[in-house]
């Protein structure tokens, strides 16, 4: 994505947007169970659909600071280096003593110079592997812990990311959480659920809010444009979520500071119907369509980014928190499966 200069945003980053009325559901498969779960971070409105906090098994661990503990369903922001960017900026992985960790984790590695970059990646401890320790920008690689090797506790690593004549690399820390082989384990979703579902409407309507009110709960209702729908503030305050879908409902790809532009202007007009920049934590990819510098840039805006055209269960705590899985709508191809 080199066709245009990076572009300061007008206002803080923040950690962490498809056509008709459809609605699309994120979906999930519960360690191990049968039933299907919601990544909450794309429907954190939902109380009764959010997972349990750090004790779940999921660590915030800042370069250079002590870890804390965080929600599973926290997306940090990118980091930088020159013009090297990696994202997220810090991993989380959680396992019980003697068993493995949770699946592997993505690590986005872009550039925005004129040309792509050739960069390498190390870690700072042999618990921590990586799909691949050299290539070209963009690349997207994967991130996976051996816990089965480690004692109970906190363990802390870092990935160091670095191109030639780059003196400080781009770093990602990583925190891996064993906790003892006890017969106590903590739930994984909120009241001990096996599961949890989530459902998000695109395009500015608000199919499906009548029935999850009469059905107790709340869903993720994303708009297009840069001024809300008029009855965006009610489902706020009836506790559903509001987020992003892109001022223009881009479907193909475009410029760096086009897509920077496109999102501030949709947050927003967002944020007059949540009266807060805080509330607007989710996007919605128009028509799915995203690449890997896309992930990076939305994670400085996003906690999650919802994929579409997928349609496949999410994991607990997703690969890719900039491109969660999901079933499409019943009136696009591919279909999601039967019911």
């Amino acid at each position: 994505m080199t066709d245009v200069p990076p572009r300061v945003p007008s206002r803080p980053l923040r950690r962490g947007r498809r056509s008709s009325s459809s609605l699309a559901l994120v979906l999930a498969v519960a360690l191990g169970a049968g039933c299907v779960a919601a990544t909450s971070a794309s429907a954190s409105a939902a109380a009764t659909t959010s997972p349990t906090a750090a004790t779940a098994g999921a660590v915030s661990a800042g370069v250079a600071a002590a870890p804390a503990a965080v929600p599973a369903n926290v997306a940090p922001a990118a980091t930088t280096a020159g013009d090297l960017e990696v994202s997220p900026s810090q991993l989380a992985f959680a396992g019980v003593d003697g068993e493995g960790c949770a699946a592997e984790q993505s690590v986005s590695i872009v550039s925005w110079g004129a040309a792509e970059l050739n960069w390498t990646a190390t870690t700072s401890a042999p618990w921590v592997q990586l799909s691949a320790a050299t290539g070209l920008t963009p690349a997207q690689i994967s991130a996976t812990v051996d816990c089965a090797a480690l004692p109970a506790g906190v363990h802390d690593a870092t990935i160091s990311v670095k191109v030639a004549g780059q003196t400080f690399p781009a770093q990602v820390a990583v925190a891996a959480v064993v906790n003892p082989d006890v017969p106590v384990r903590v739930a994984t979703w909120r009241d001990d659920h096996a599961g949890a579902f989530s459902v998000s409407t695109d395009d500015g309507r608000s199919s499906g809010a009548v029935e999850l009110m009469q059905s107790g709960v709340r869903g993720t209702f994303v708009m297009n444009g840069t001024t809300p729908p008029a009855r965006y503030p009610q489902l706020h305050a009836d506790g559903h979520e509001l987020g992003s879908h892109l001022v223009s409902h881009y479907c193909e790809r475009m410029g760096r500071a086009t897509l920077i532009d496109e999102i501030e202007d949709n947050i927003d007009g967002a944020v007059m119907a949540t009266g807060t920049i805080h509330d607007v934590i989710s996007l919605v990819w128009p028509c799915g369509f995203r690449d890997i510098e896309y992930g990076v840039i939305a994670s400085n805006y996003y906690l999650s980014a919802r994929g579409y055209n997928i349609n496949e269960l999410e994991s607990p705590t997703p690969a890719d928190f900039m491109n969660l899985k999901s079933f499409n709508s019943p009136e696009h191809e591919p279909l999601p499966p039967p019911t």
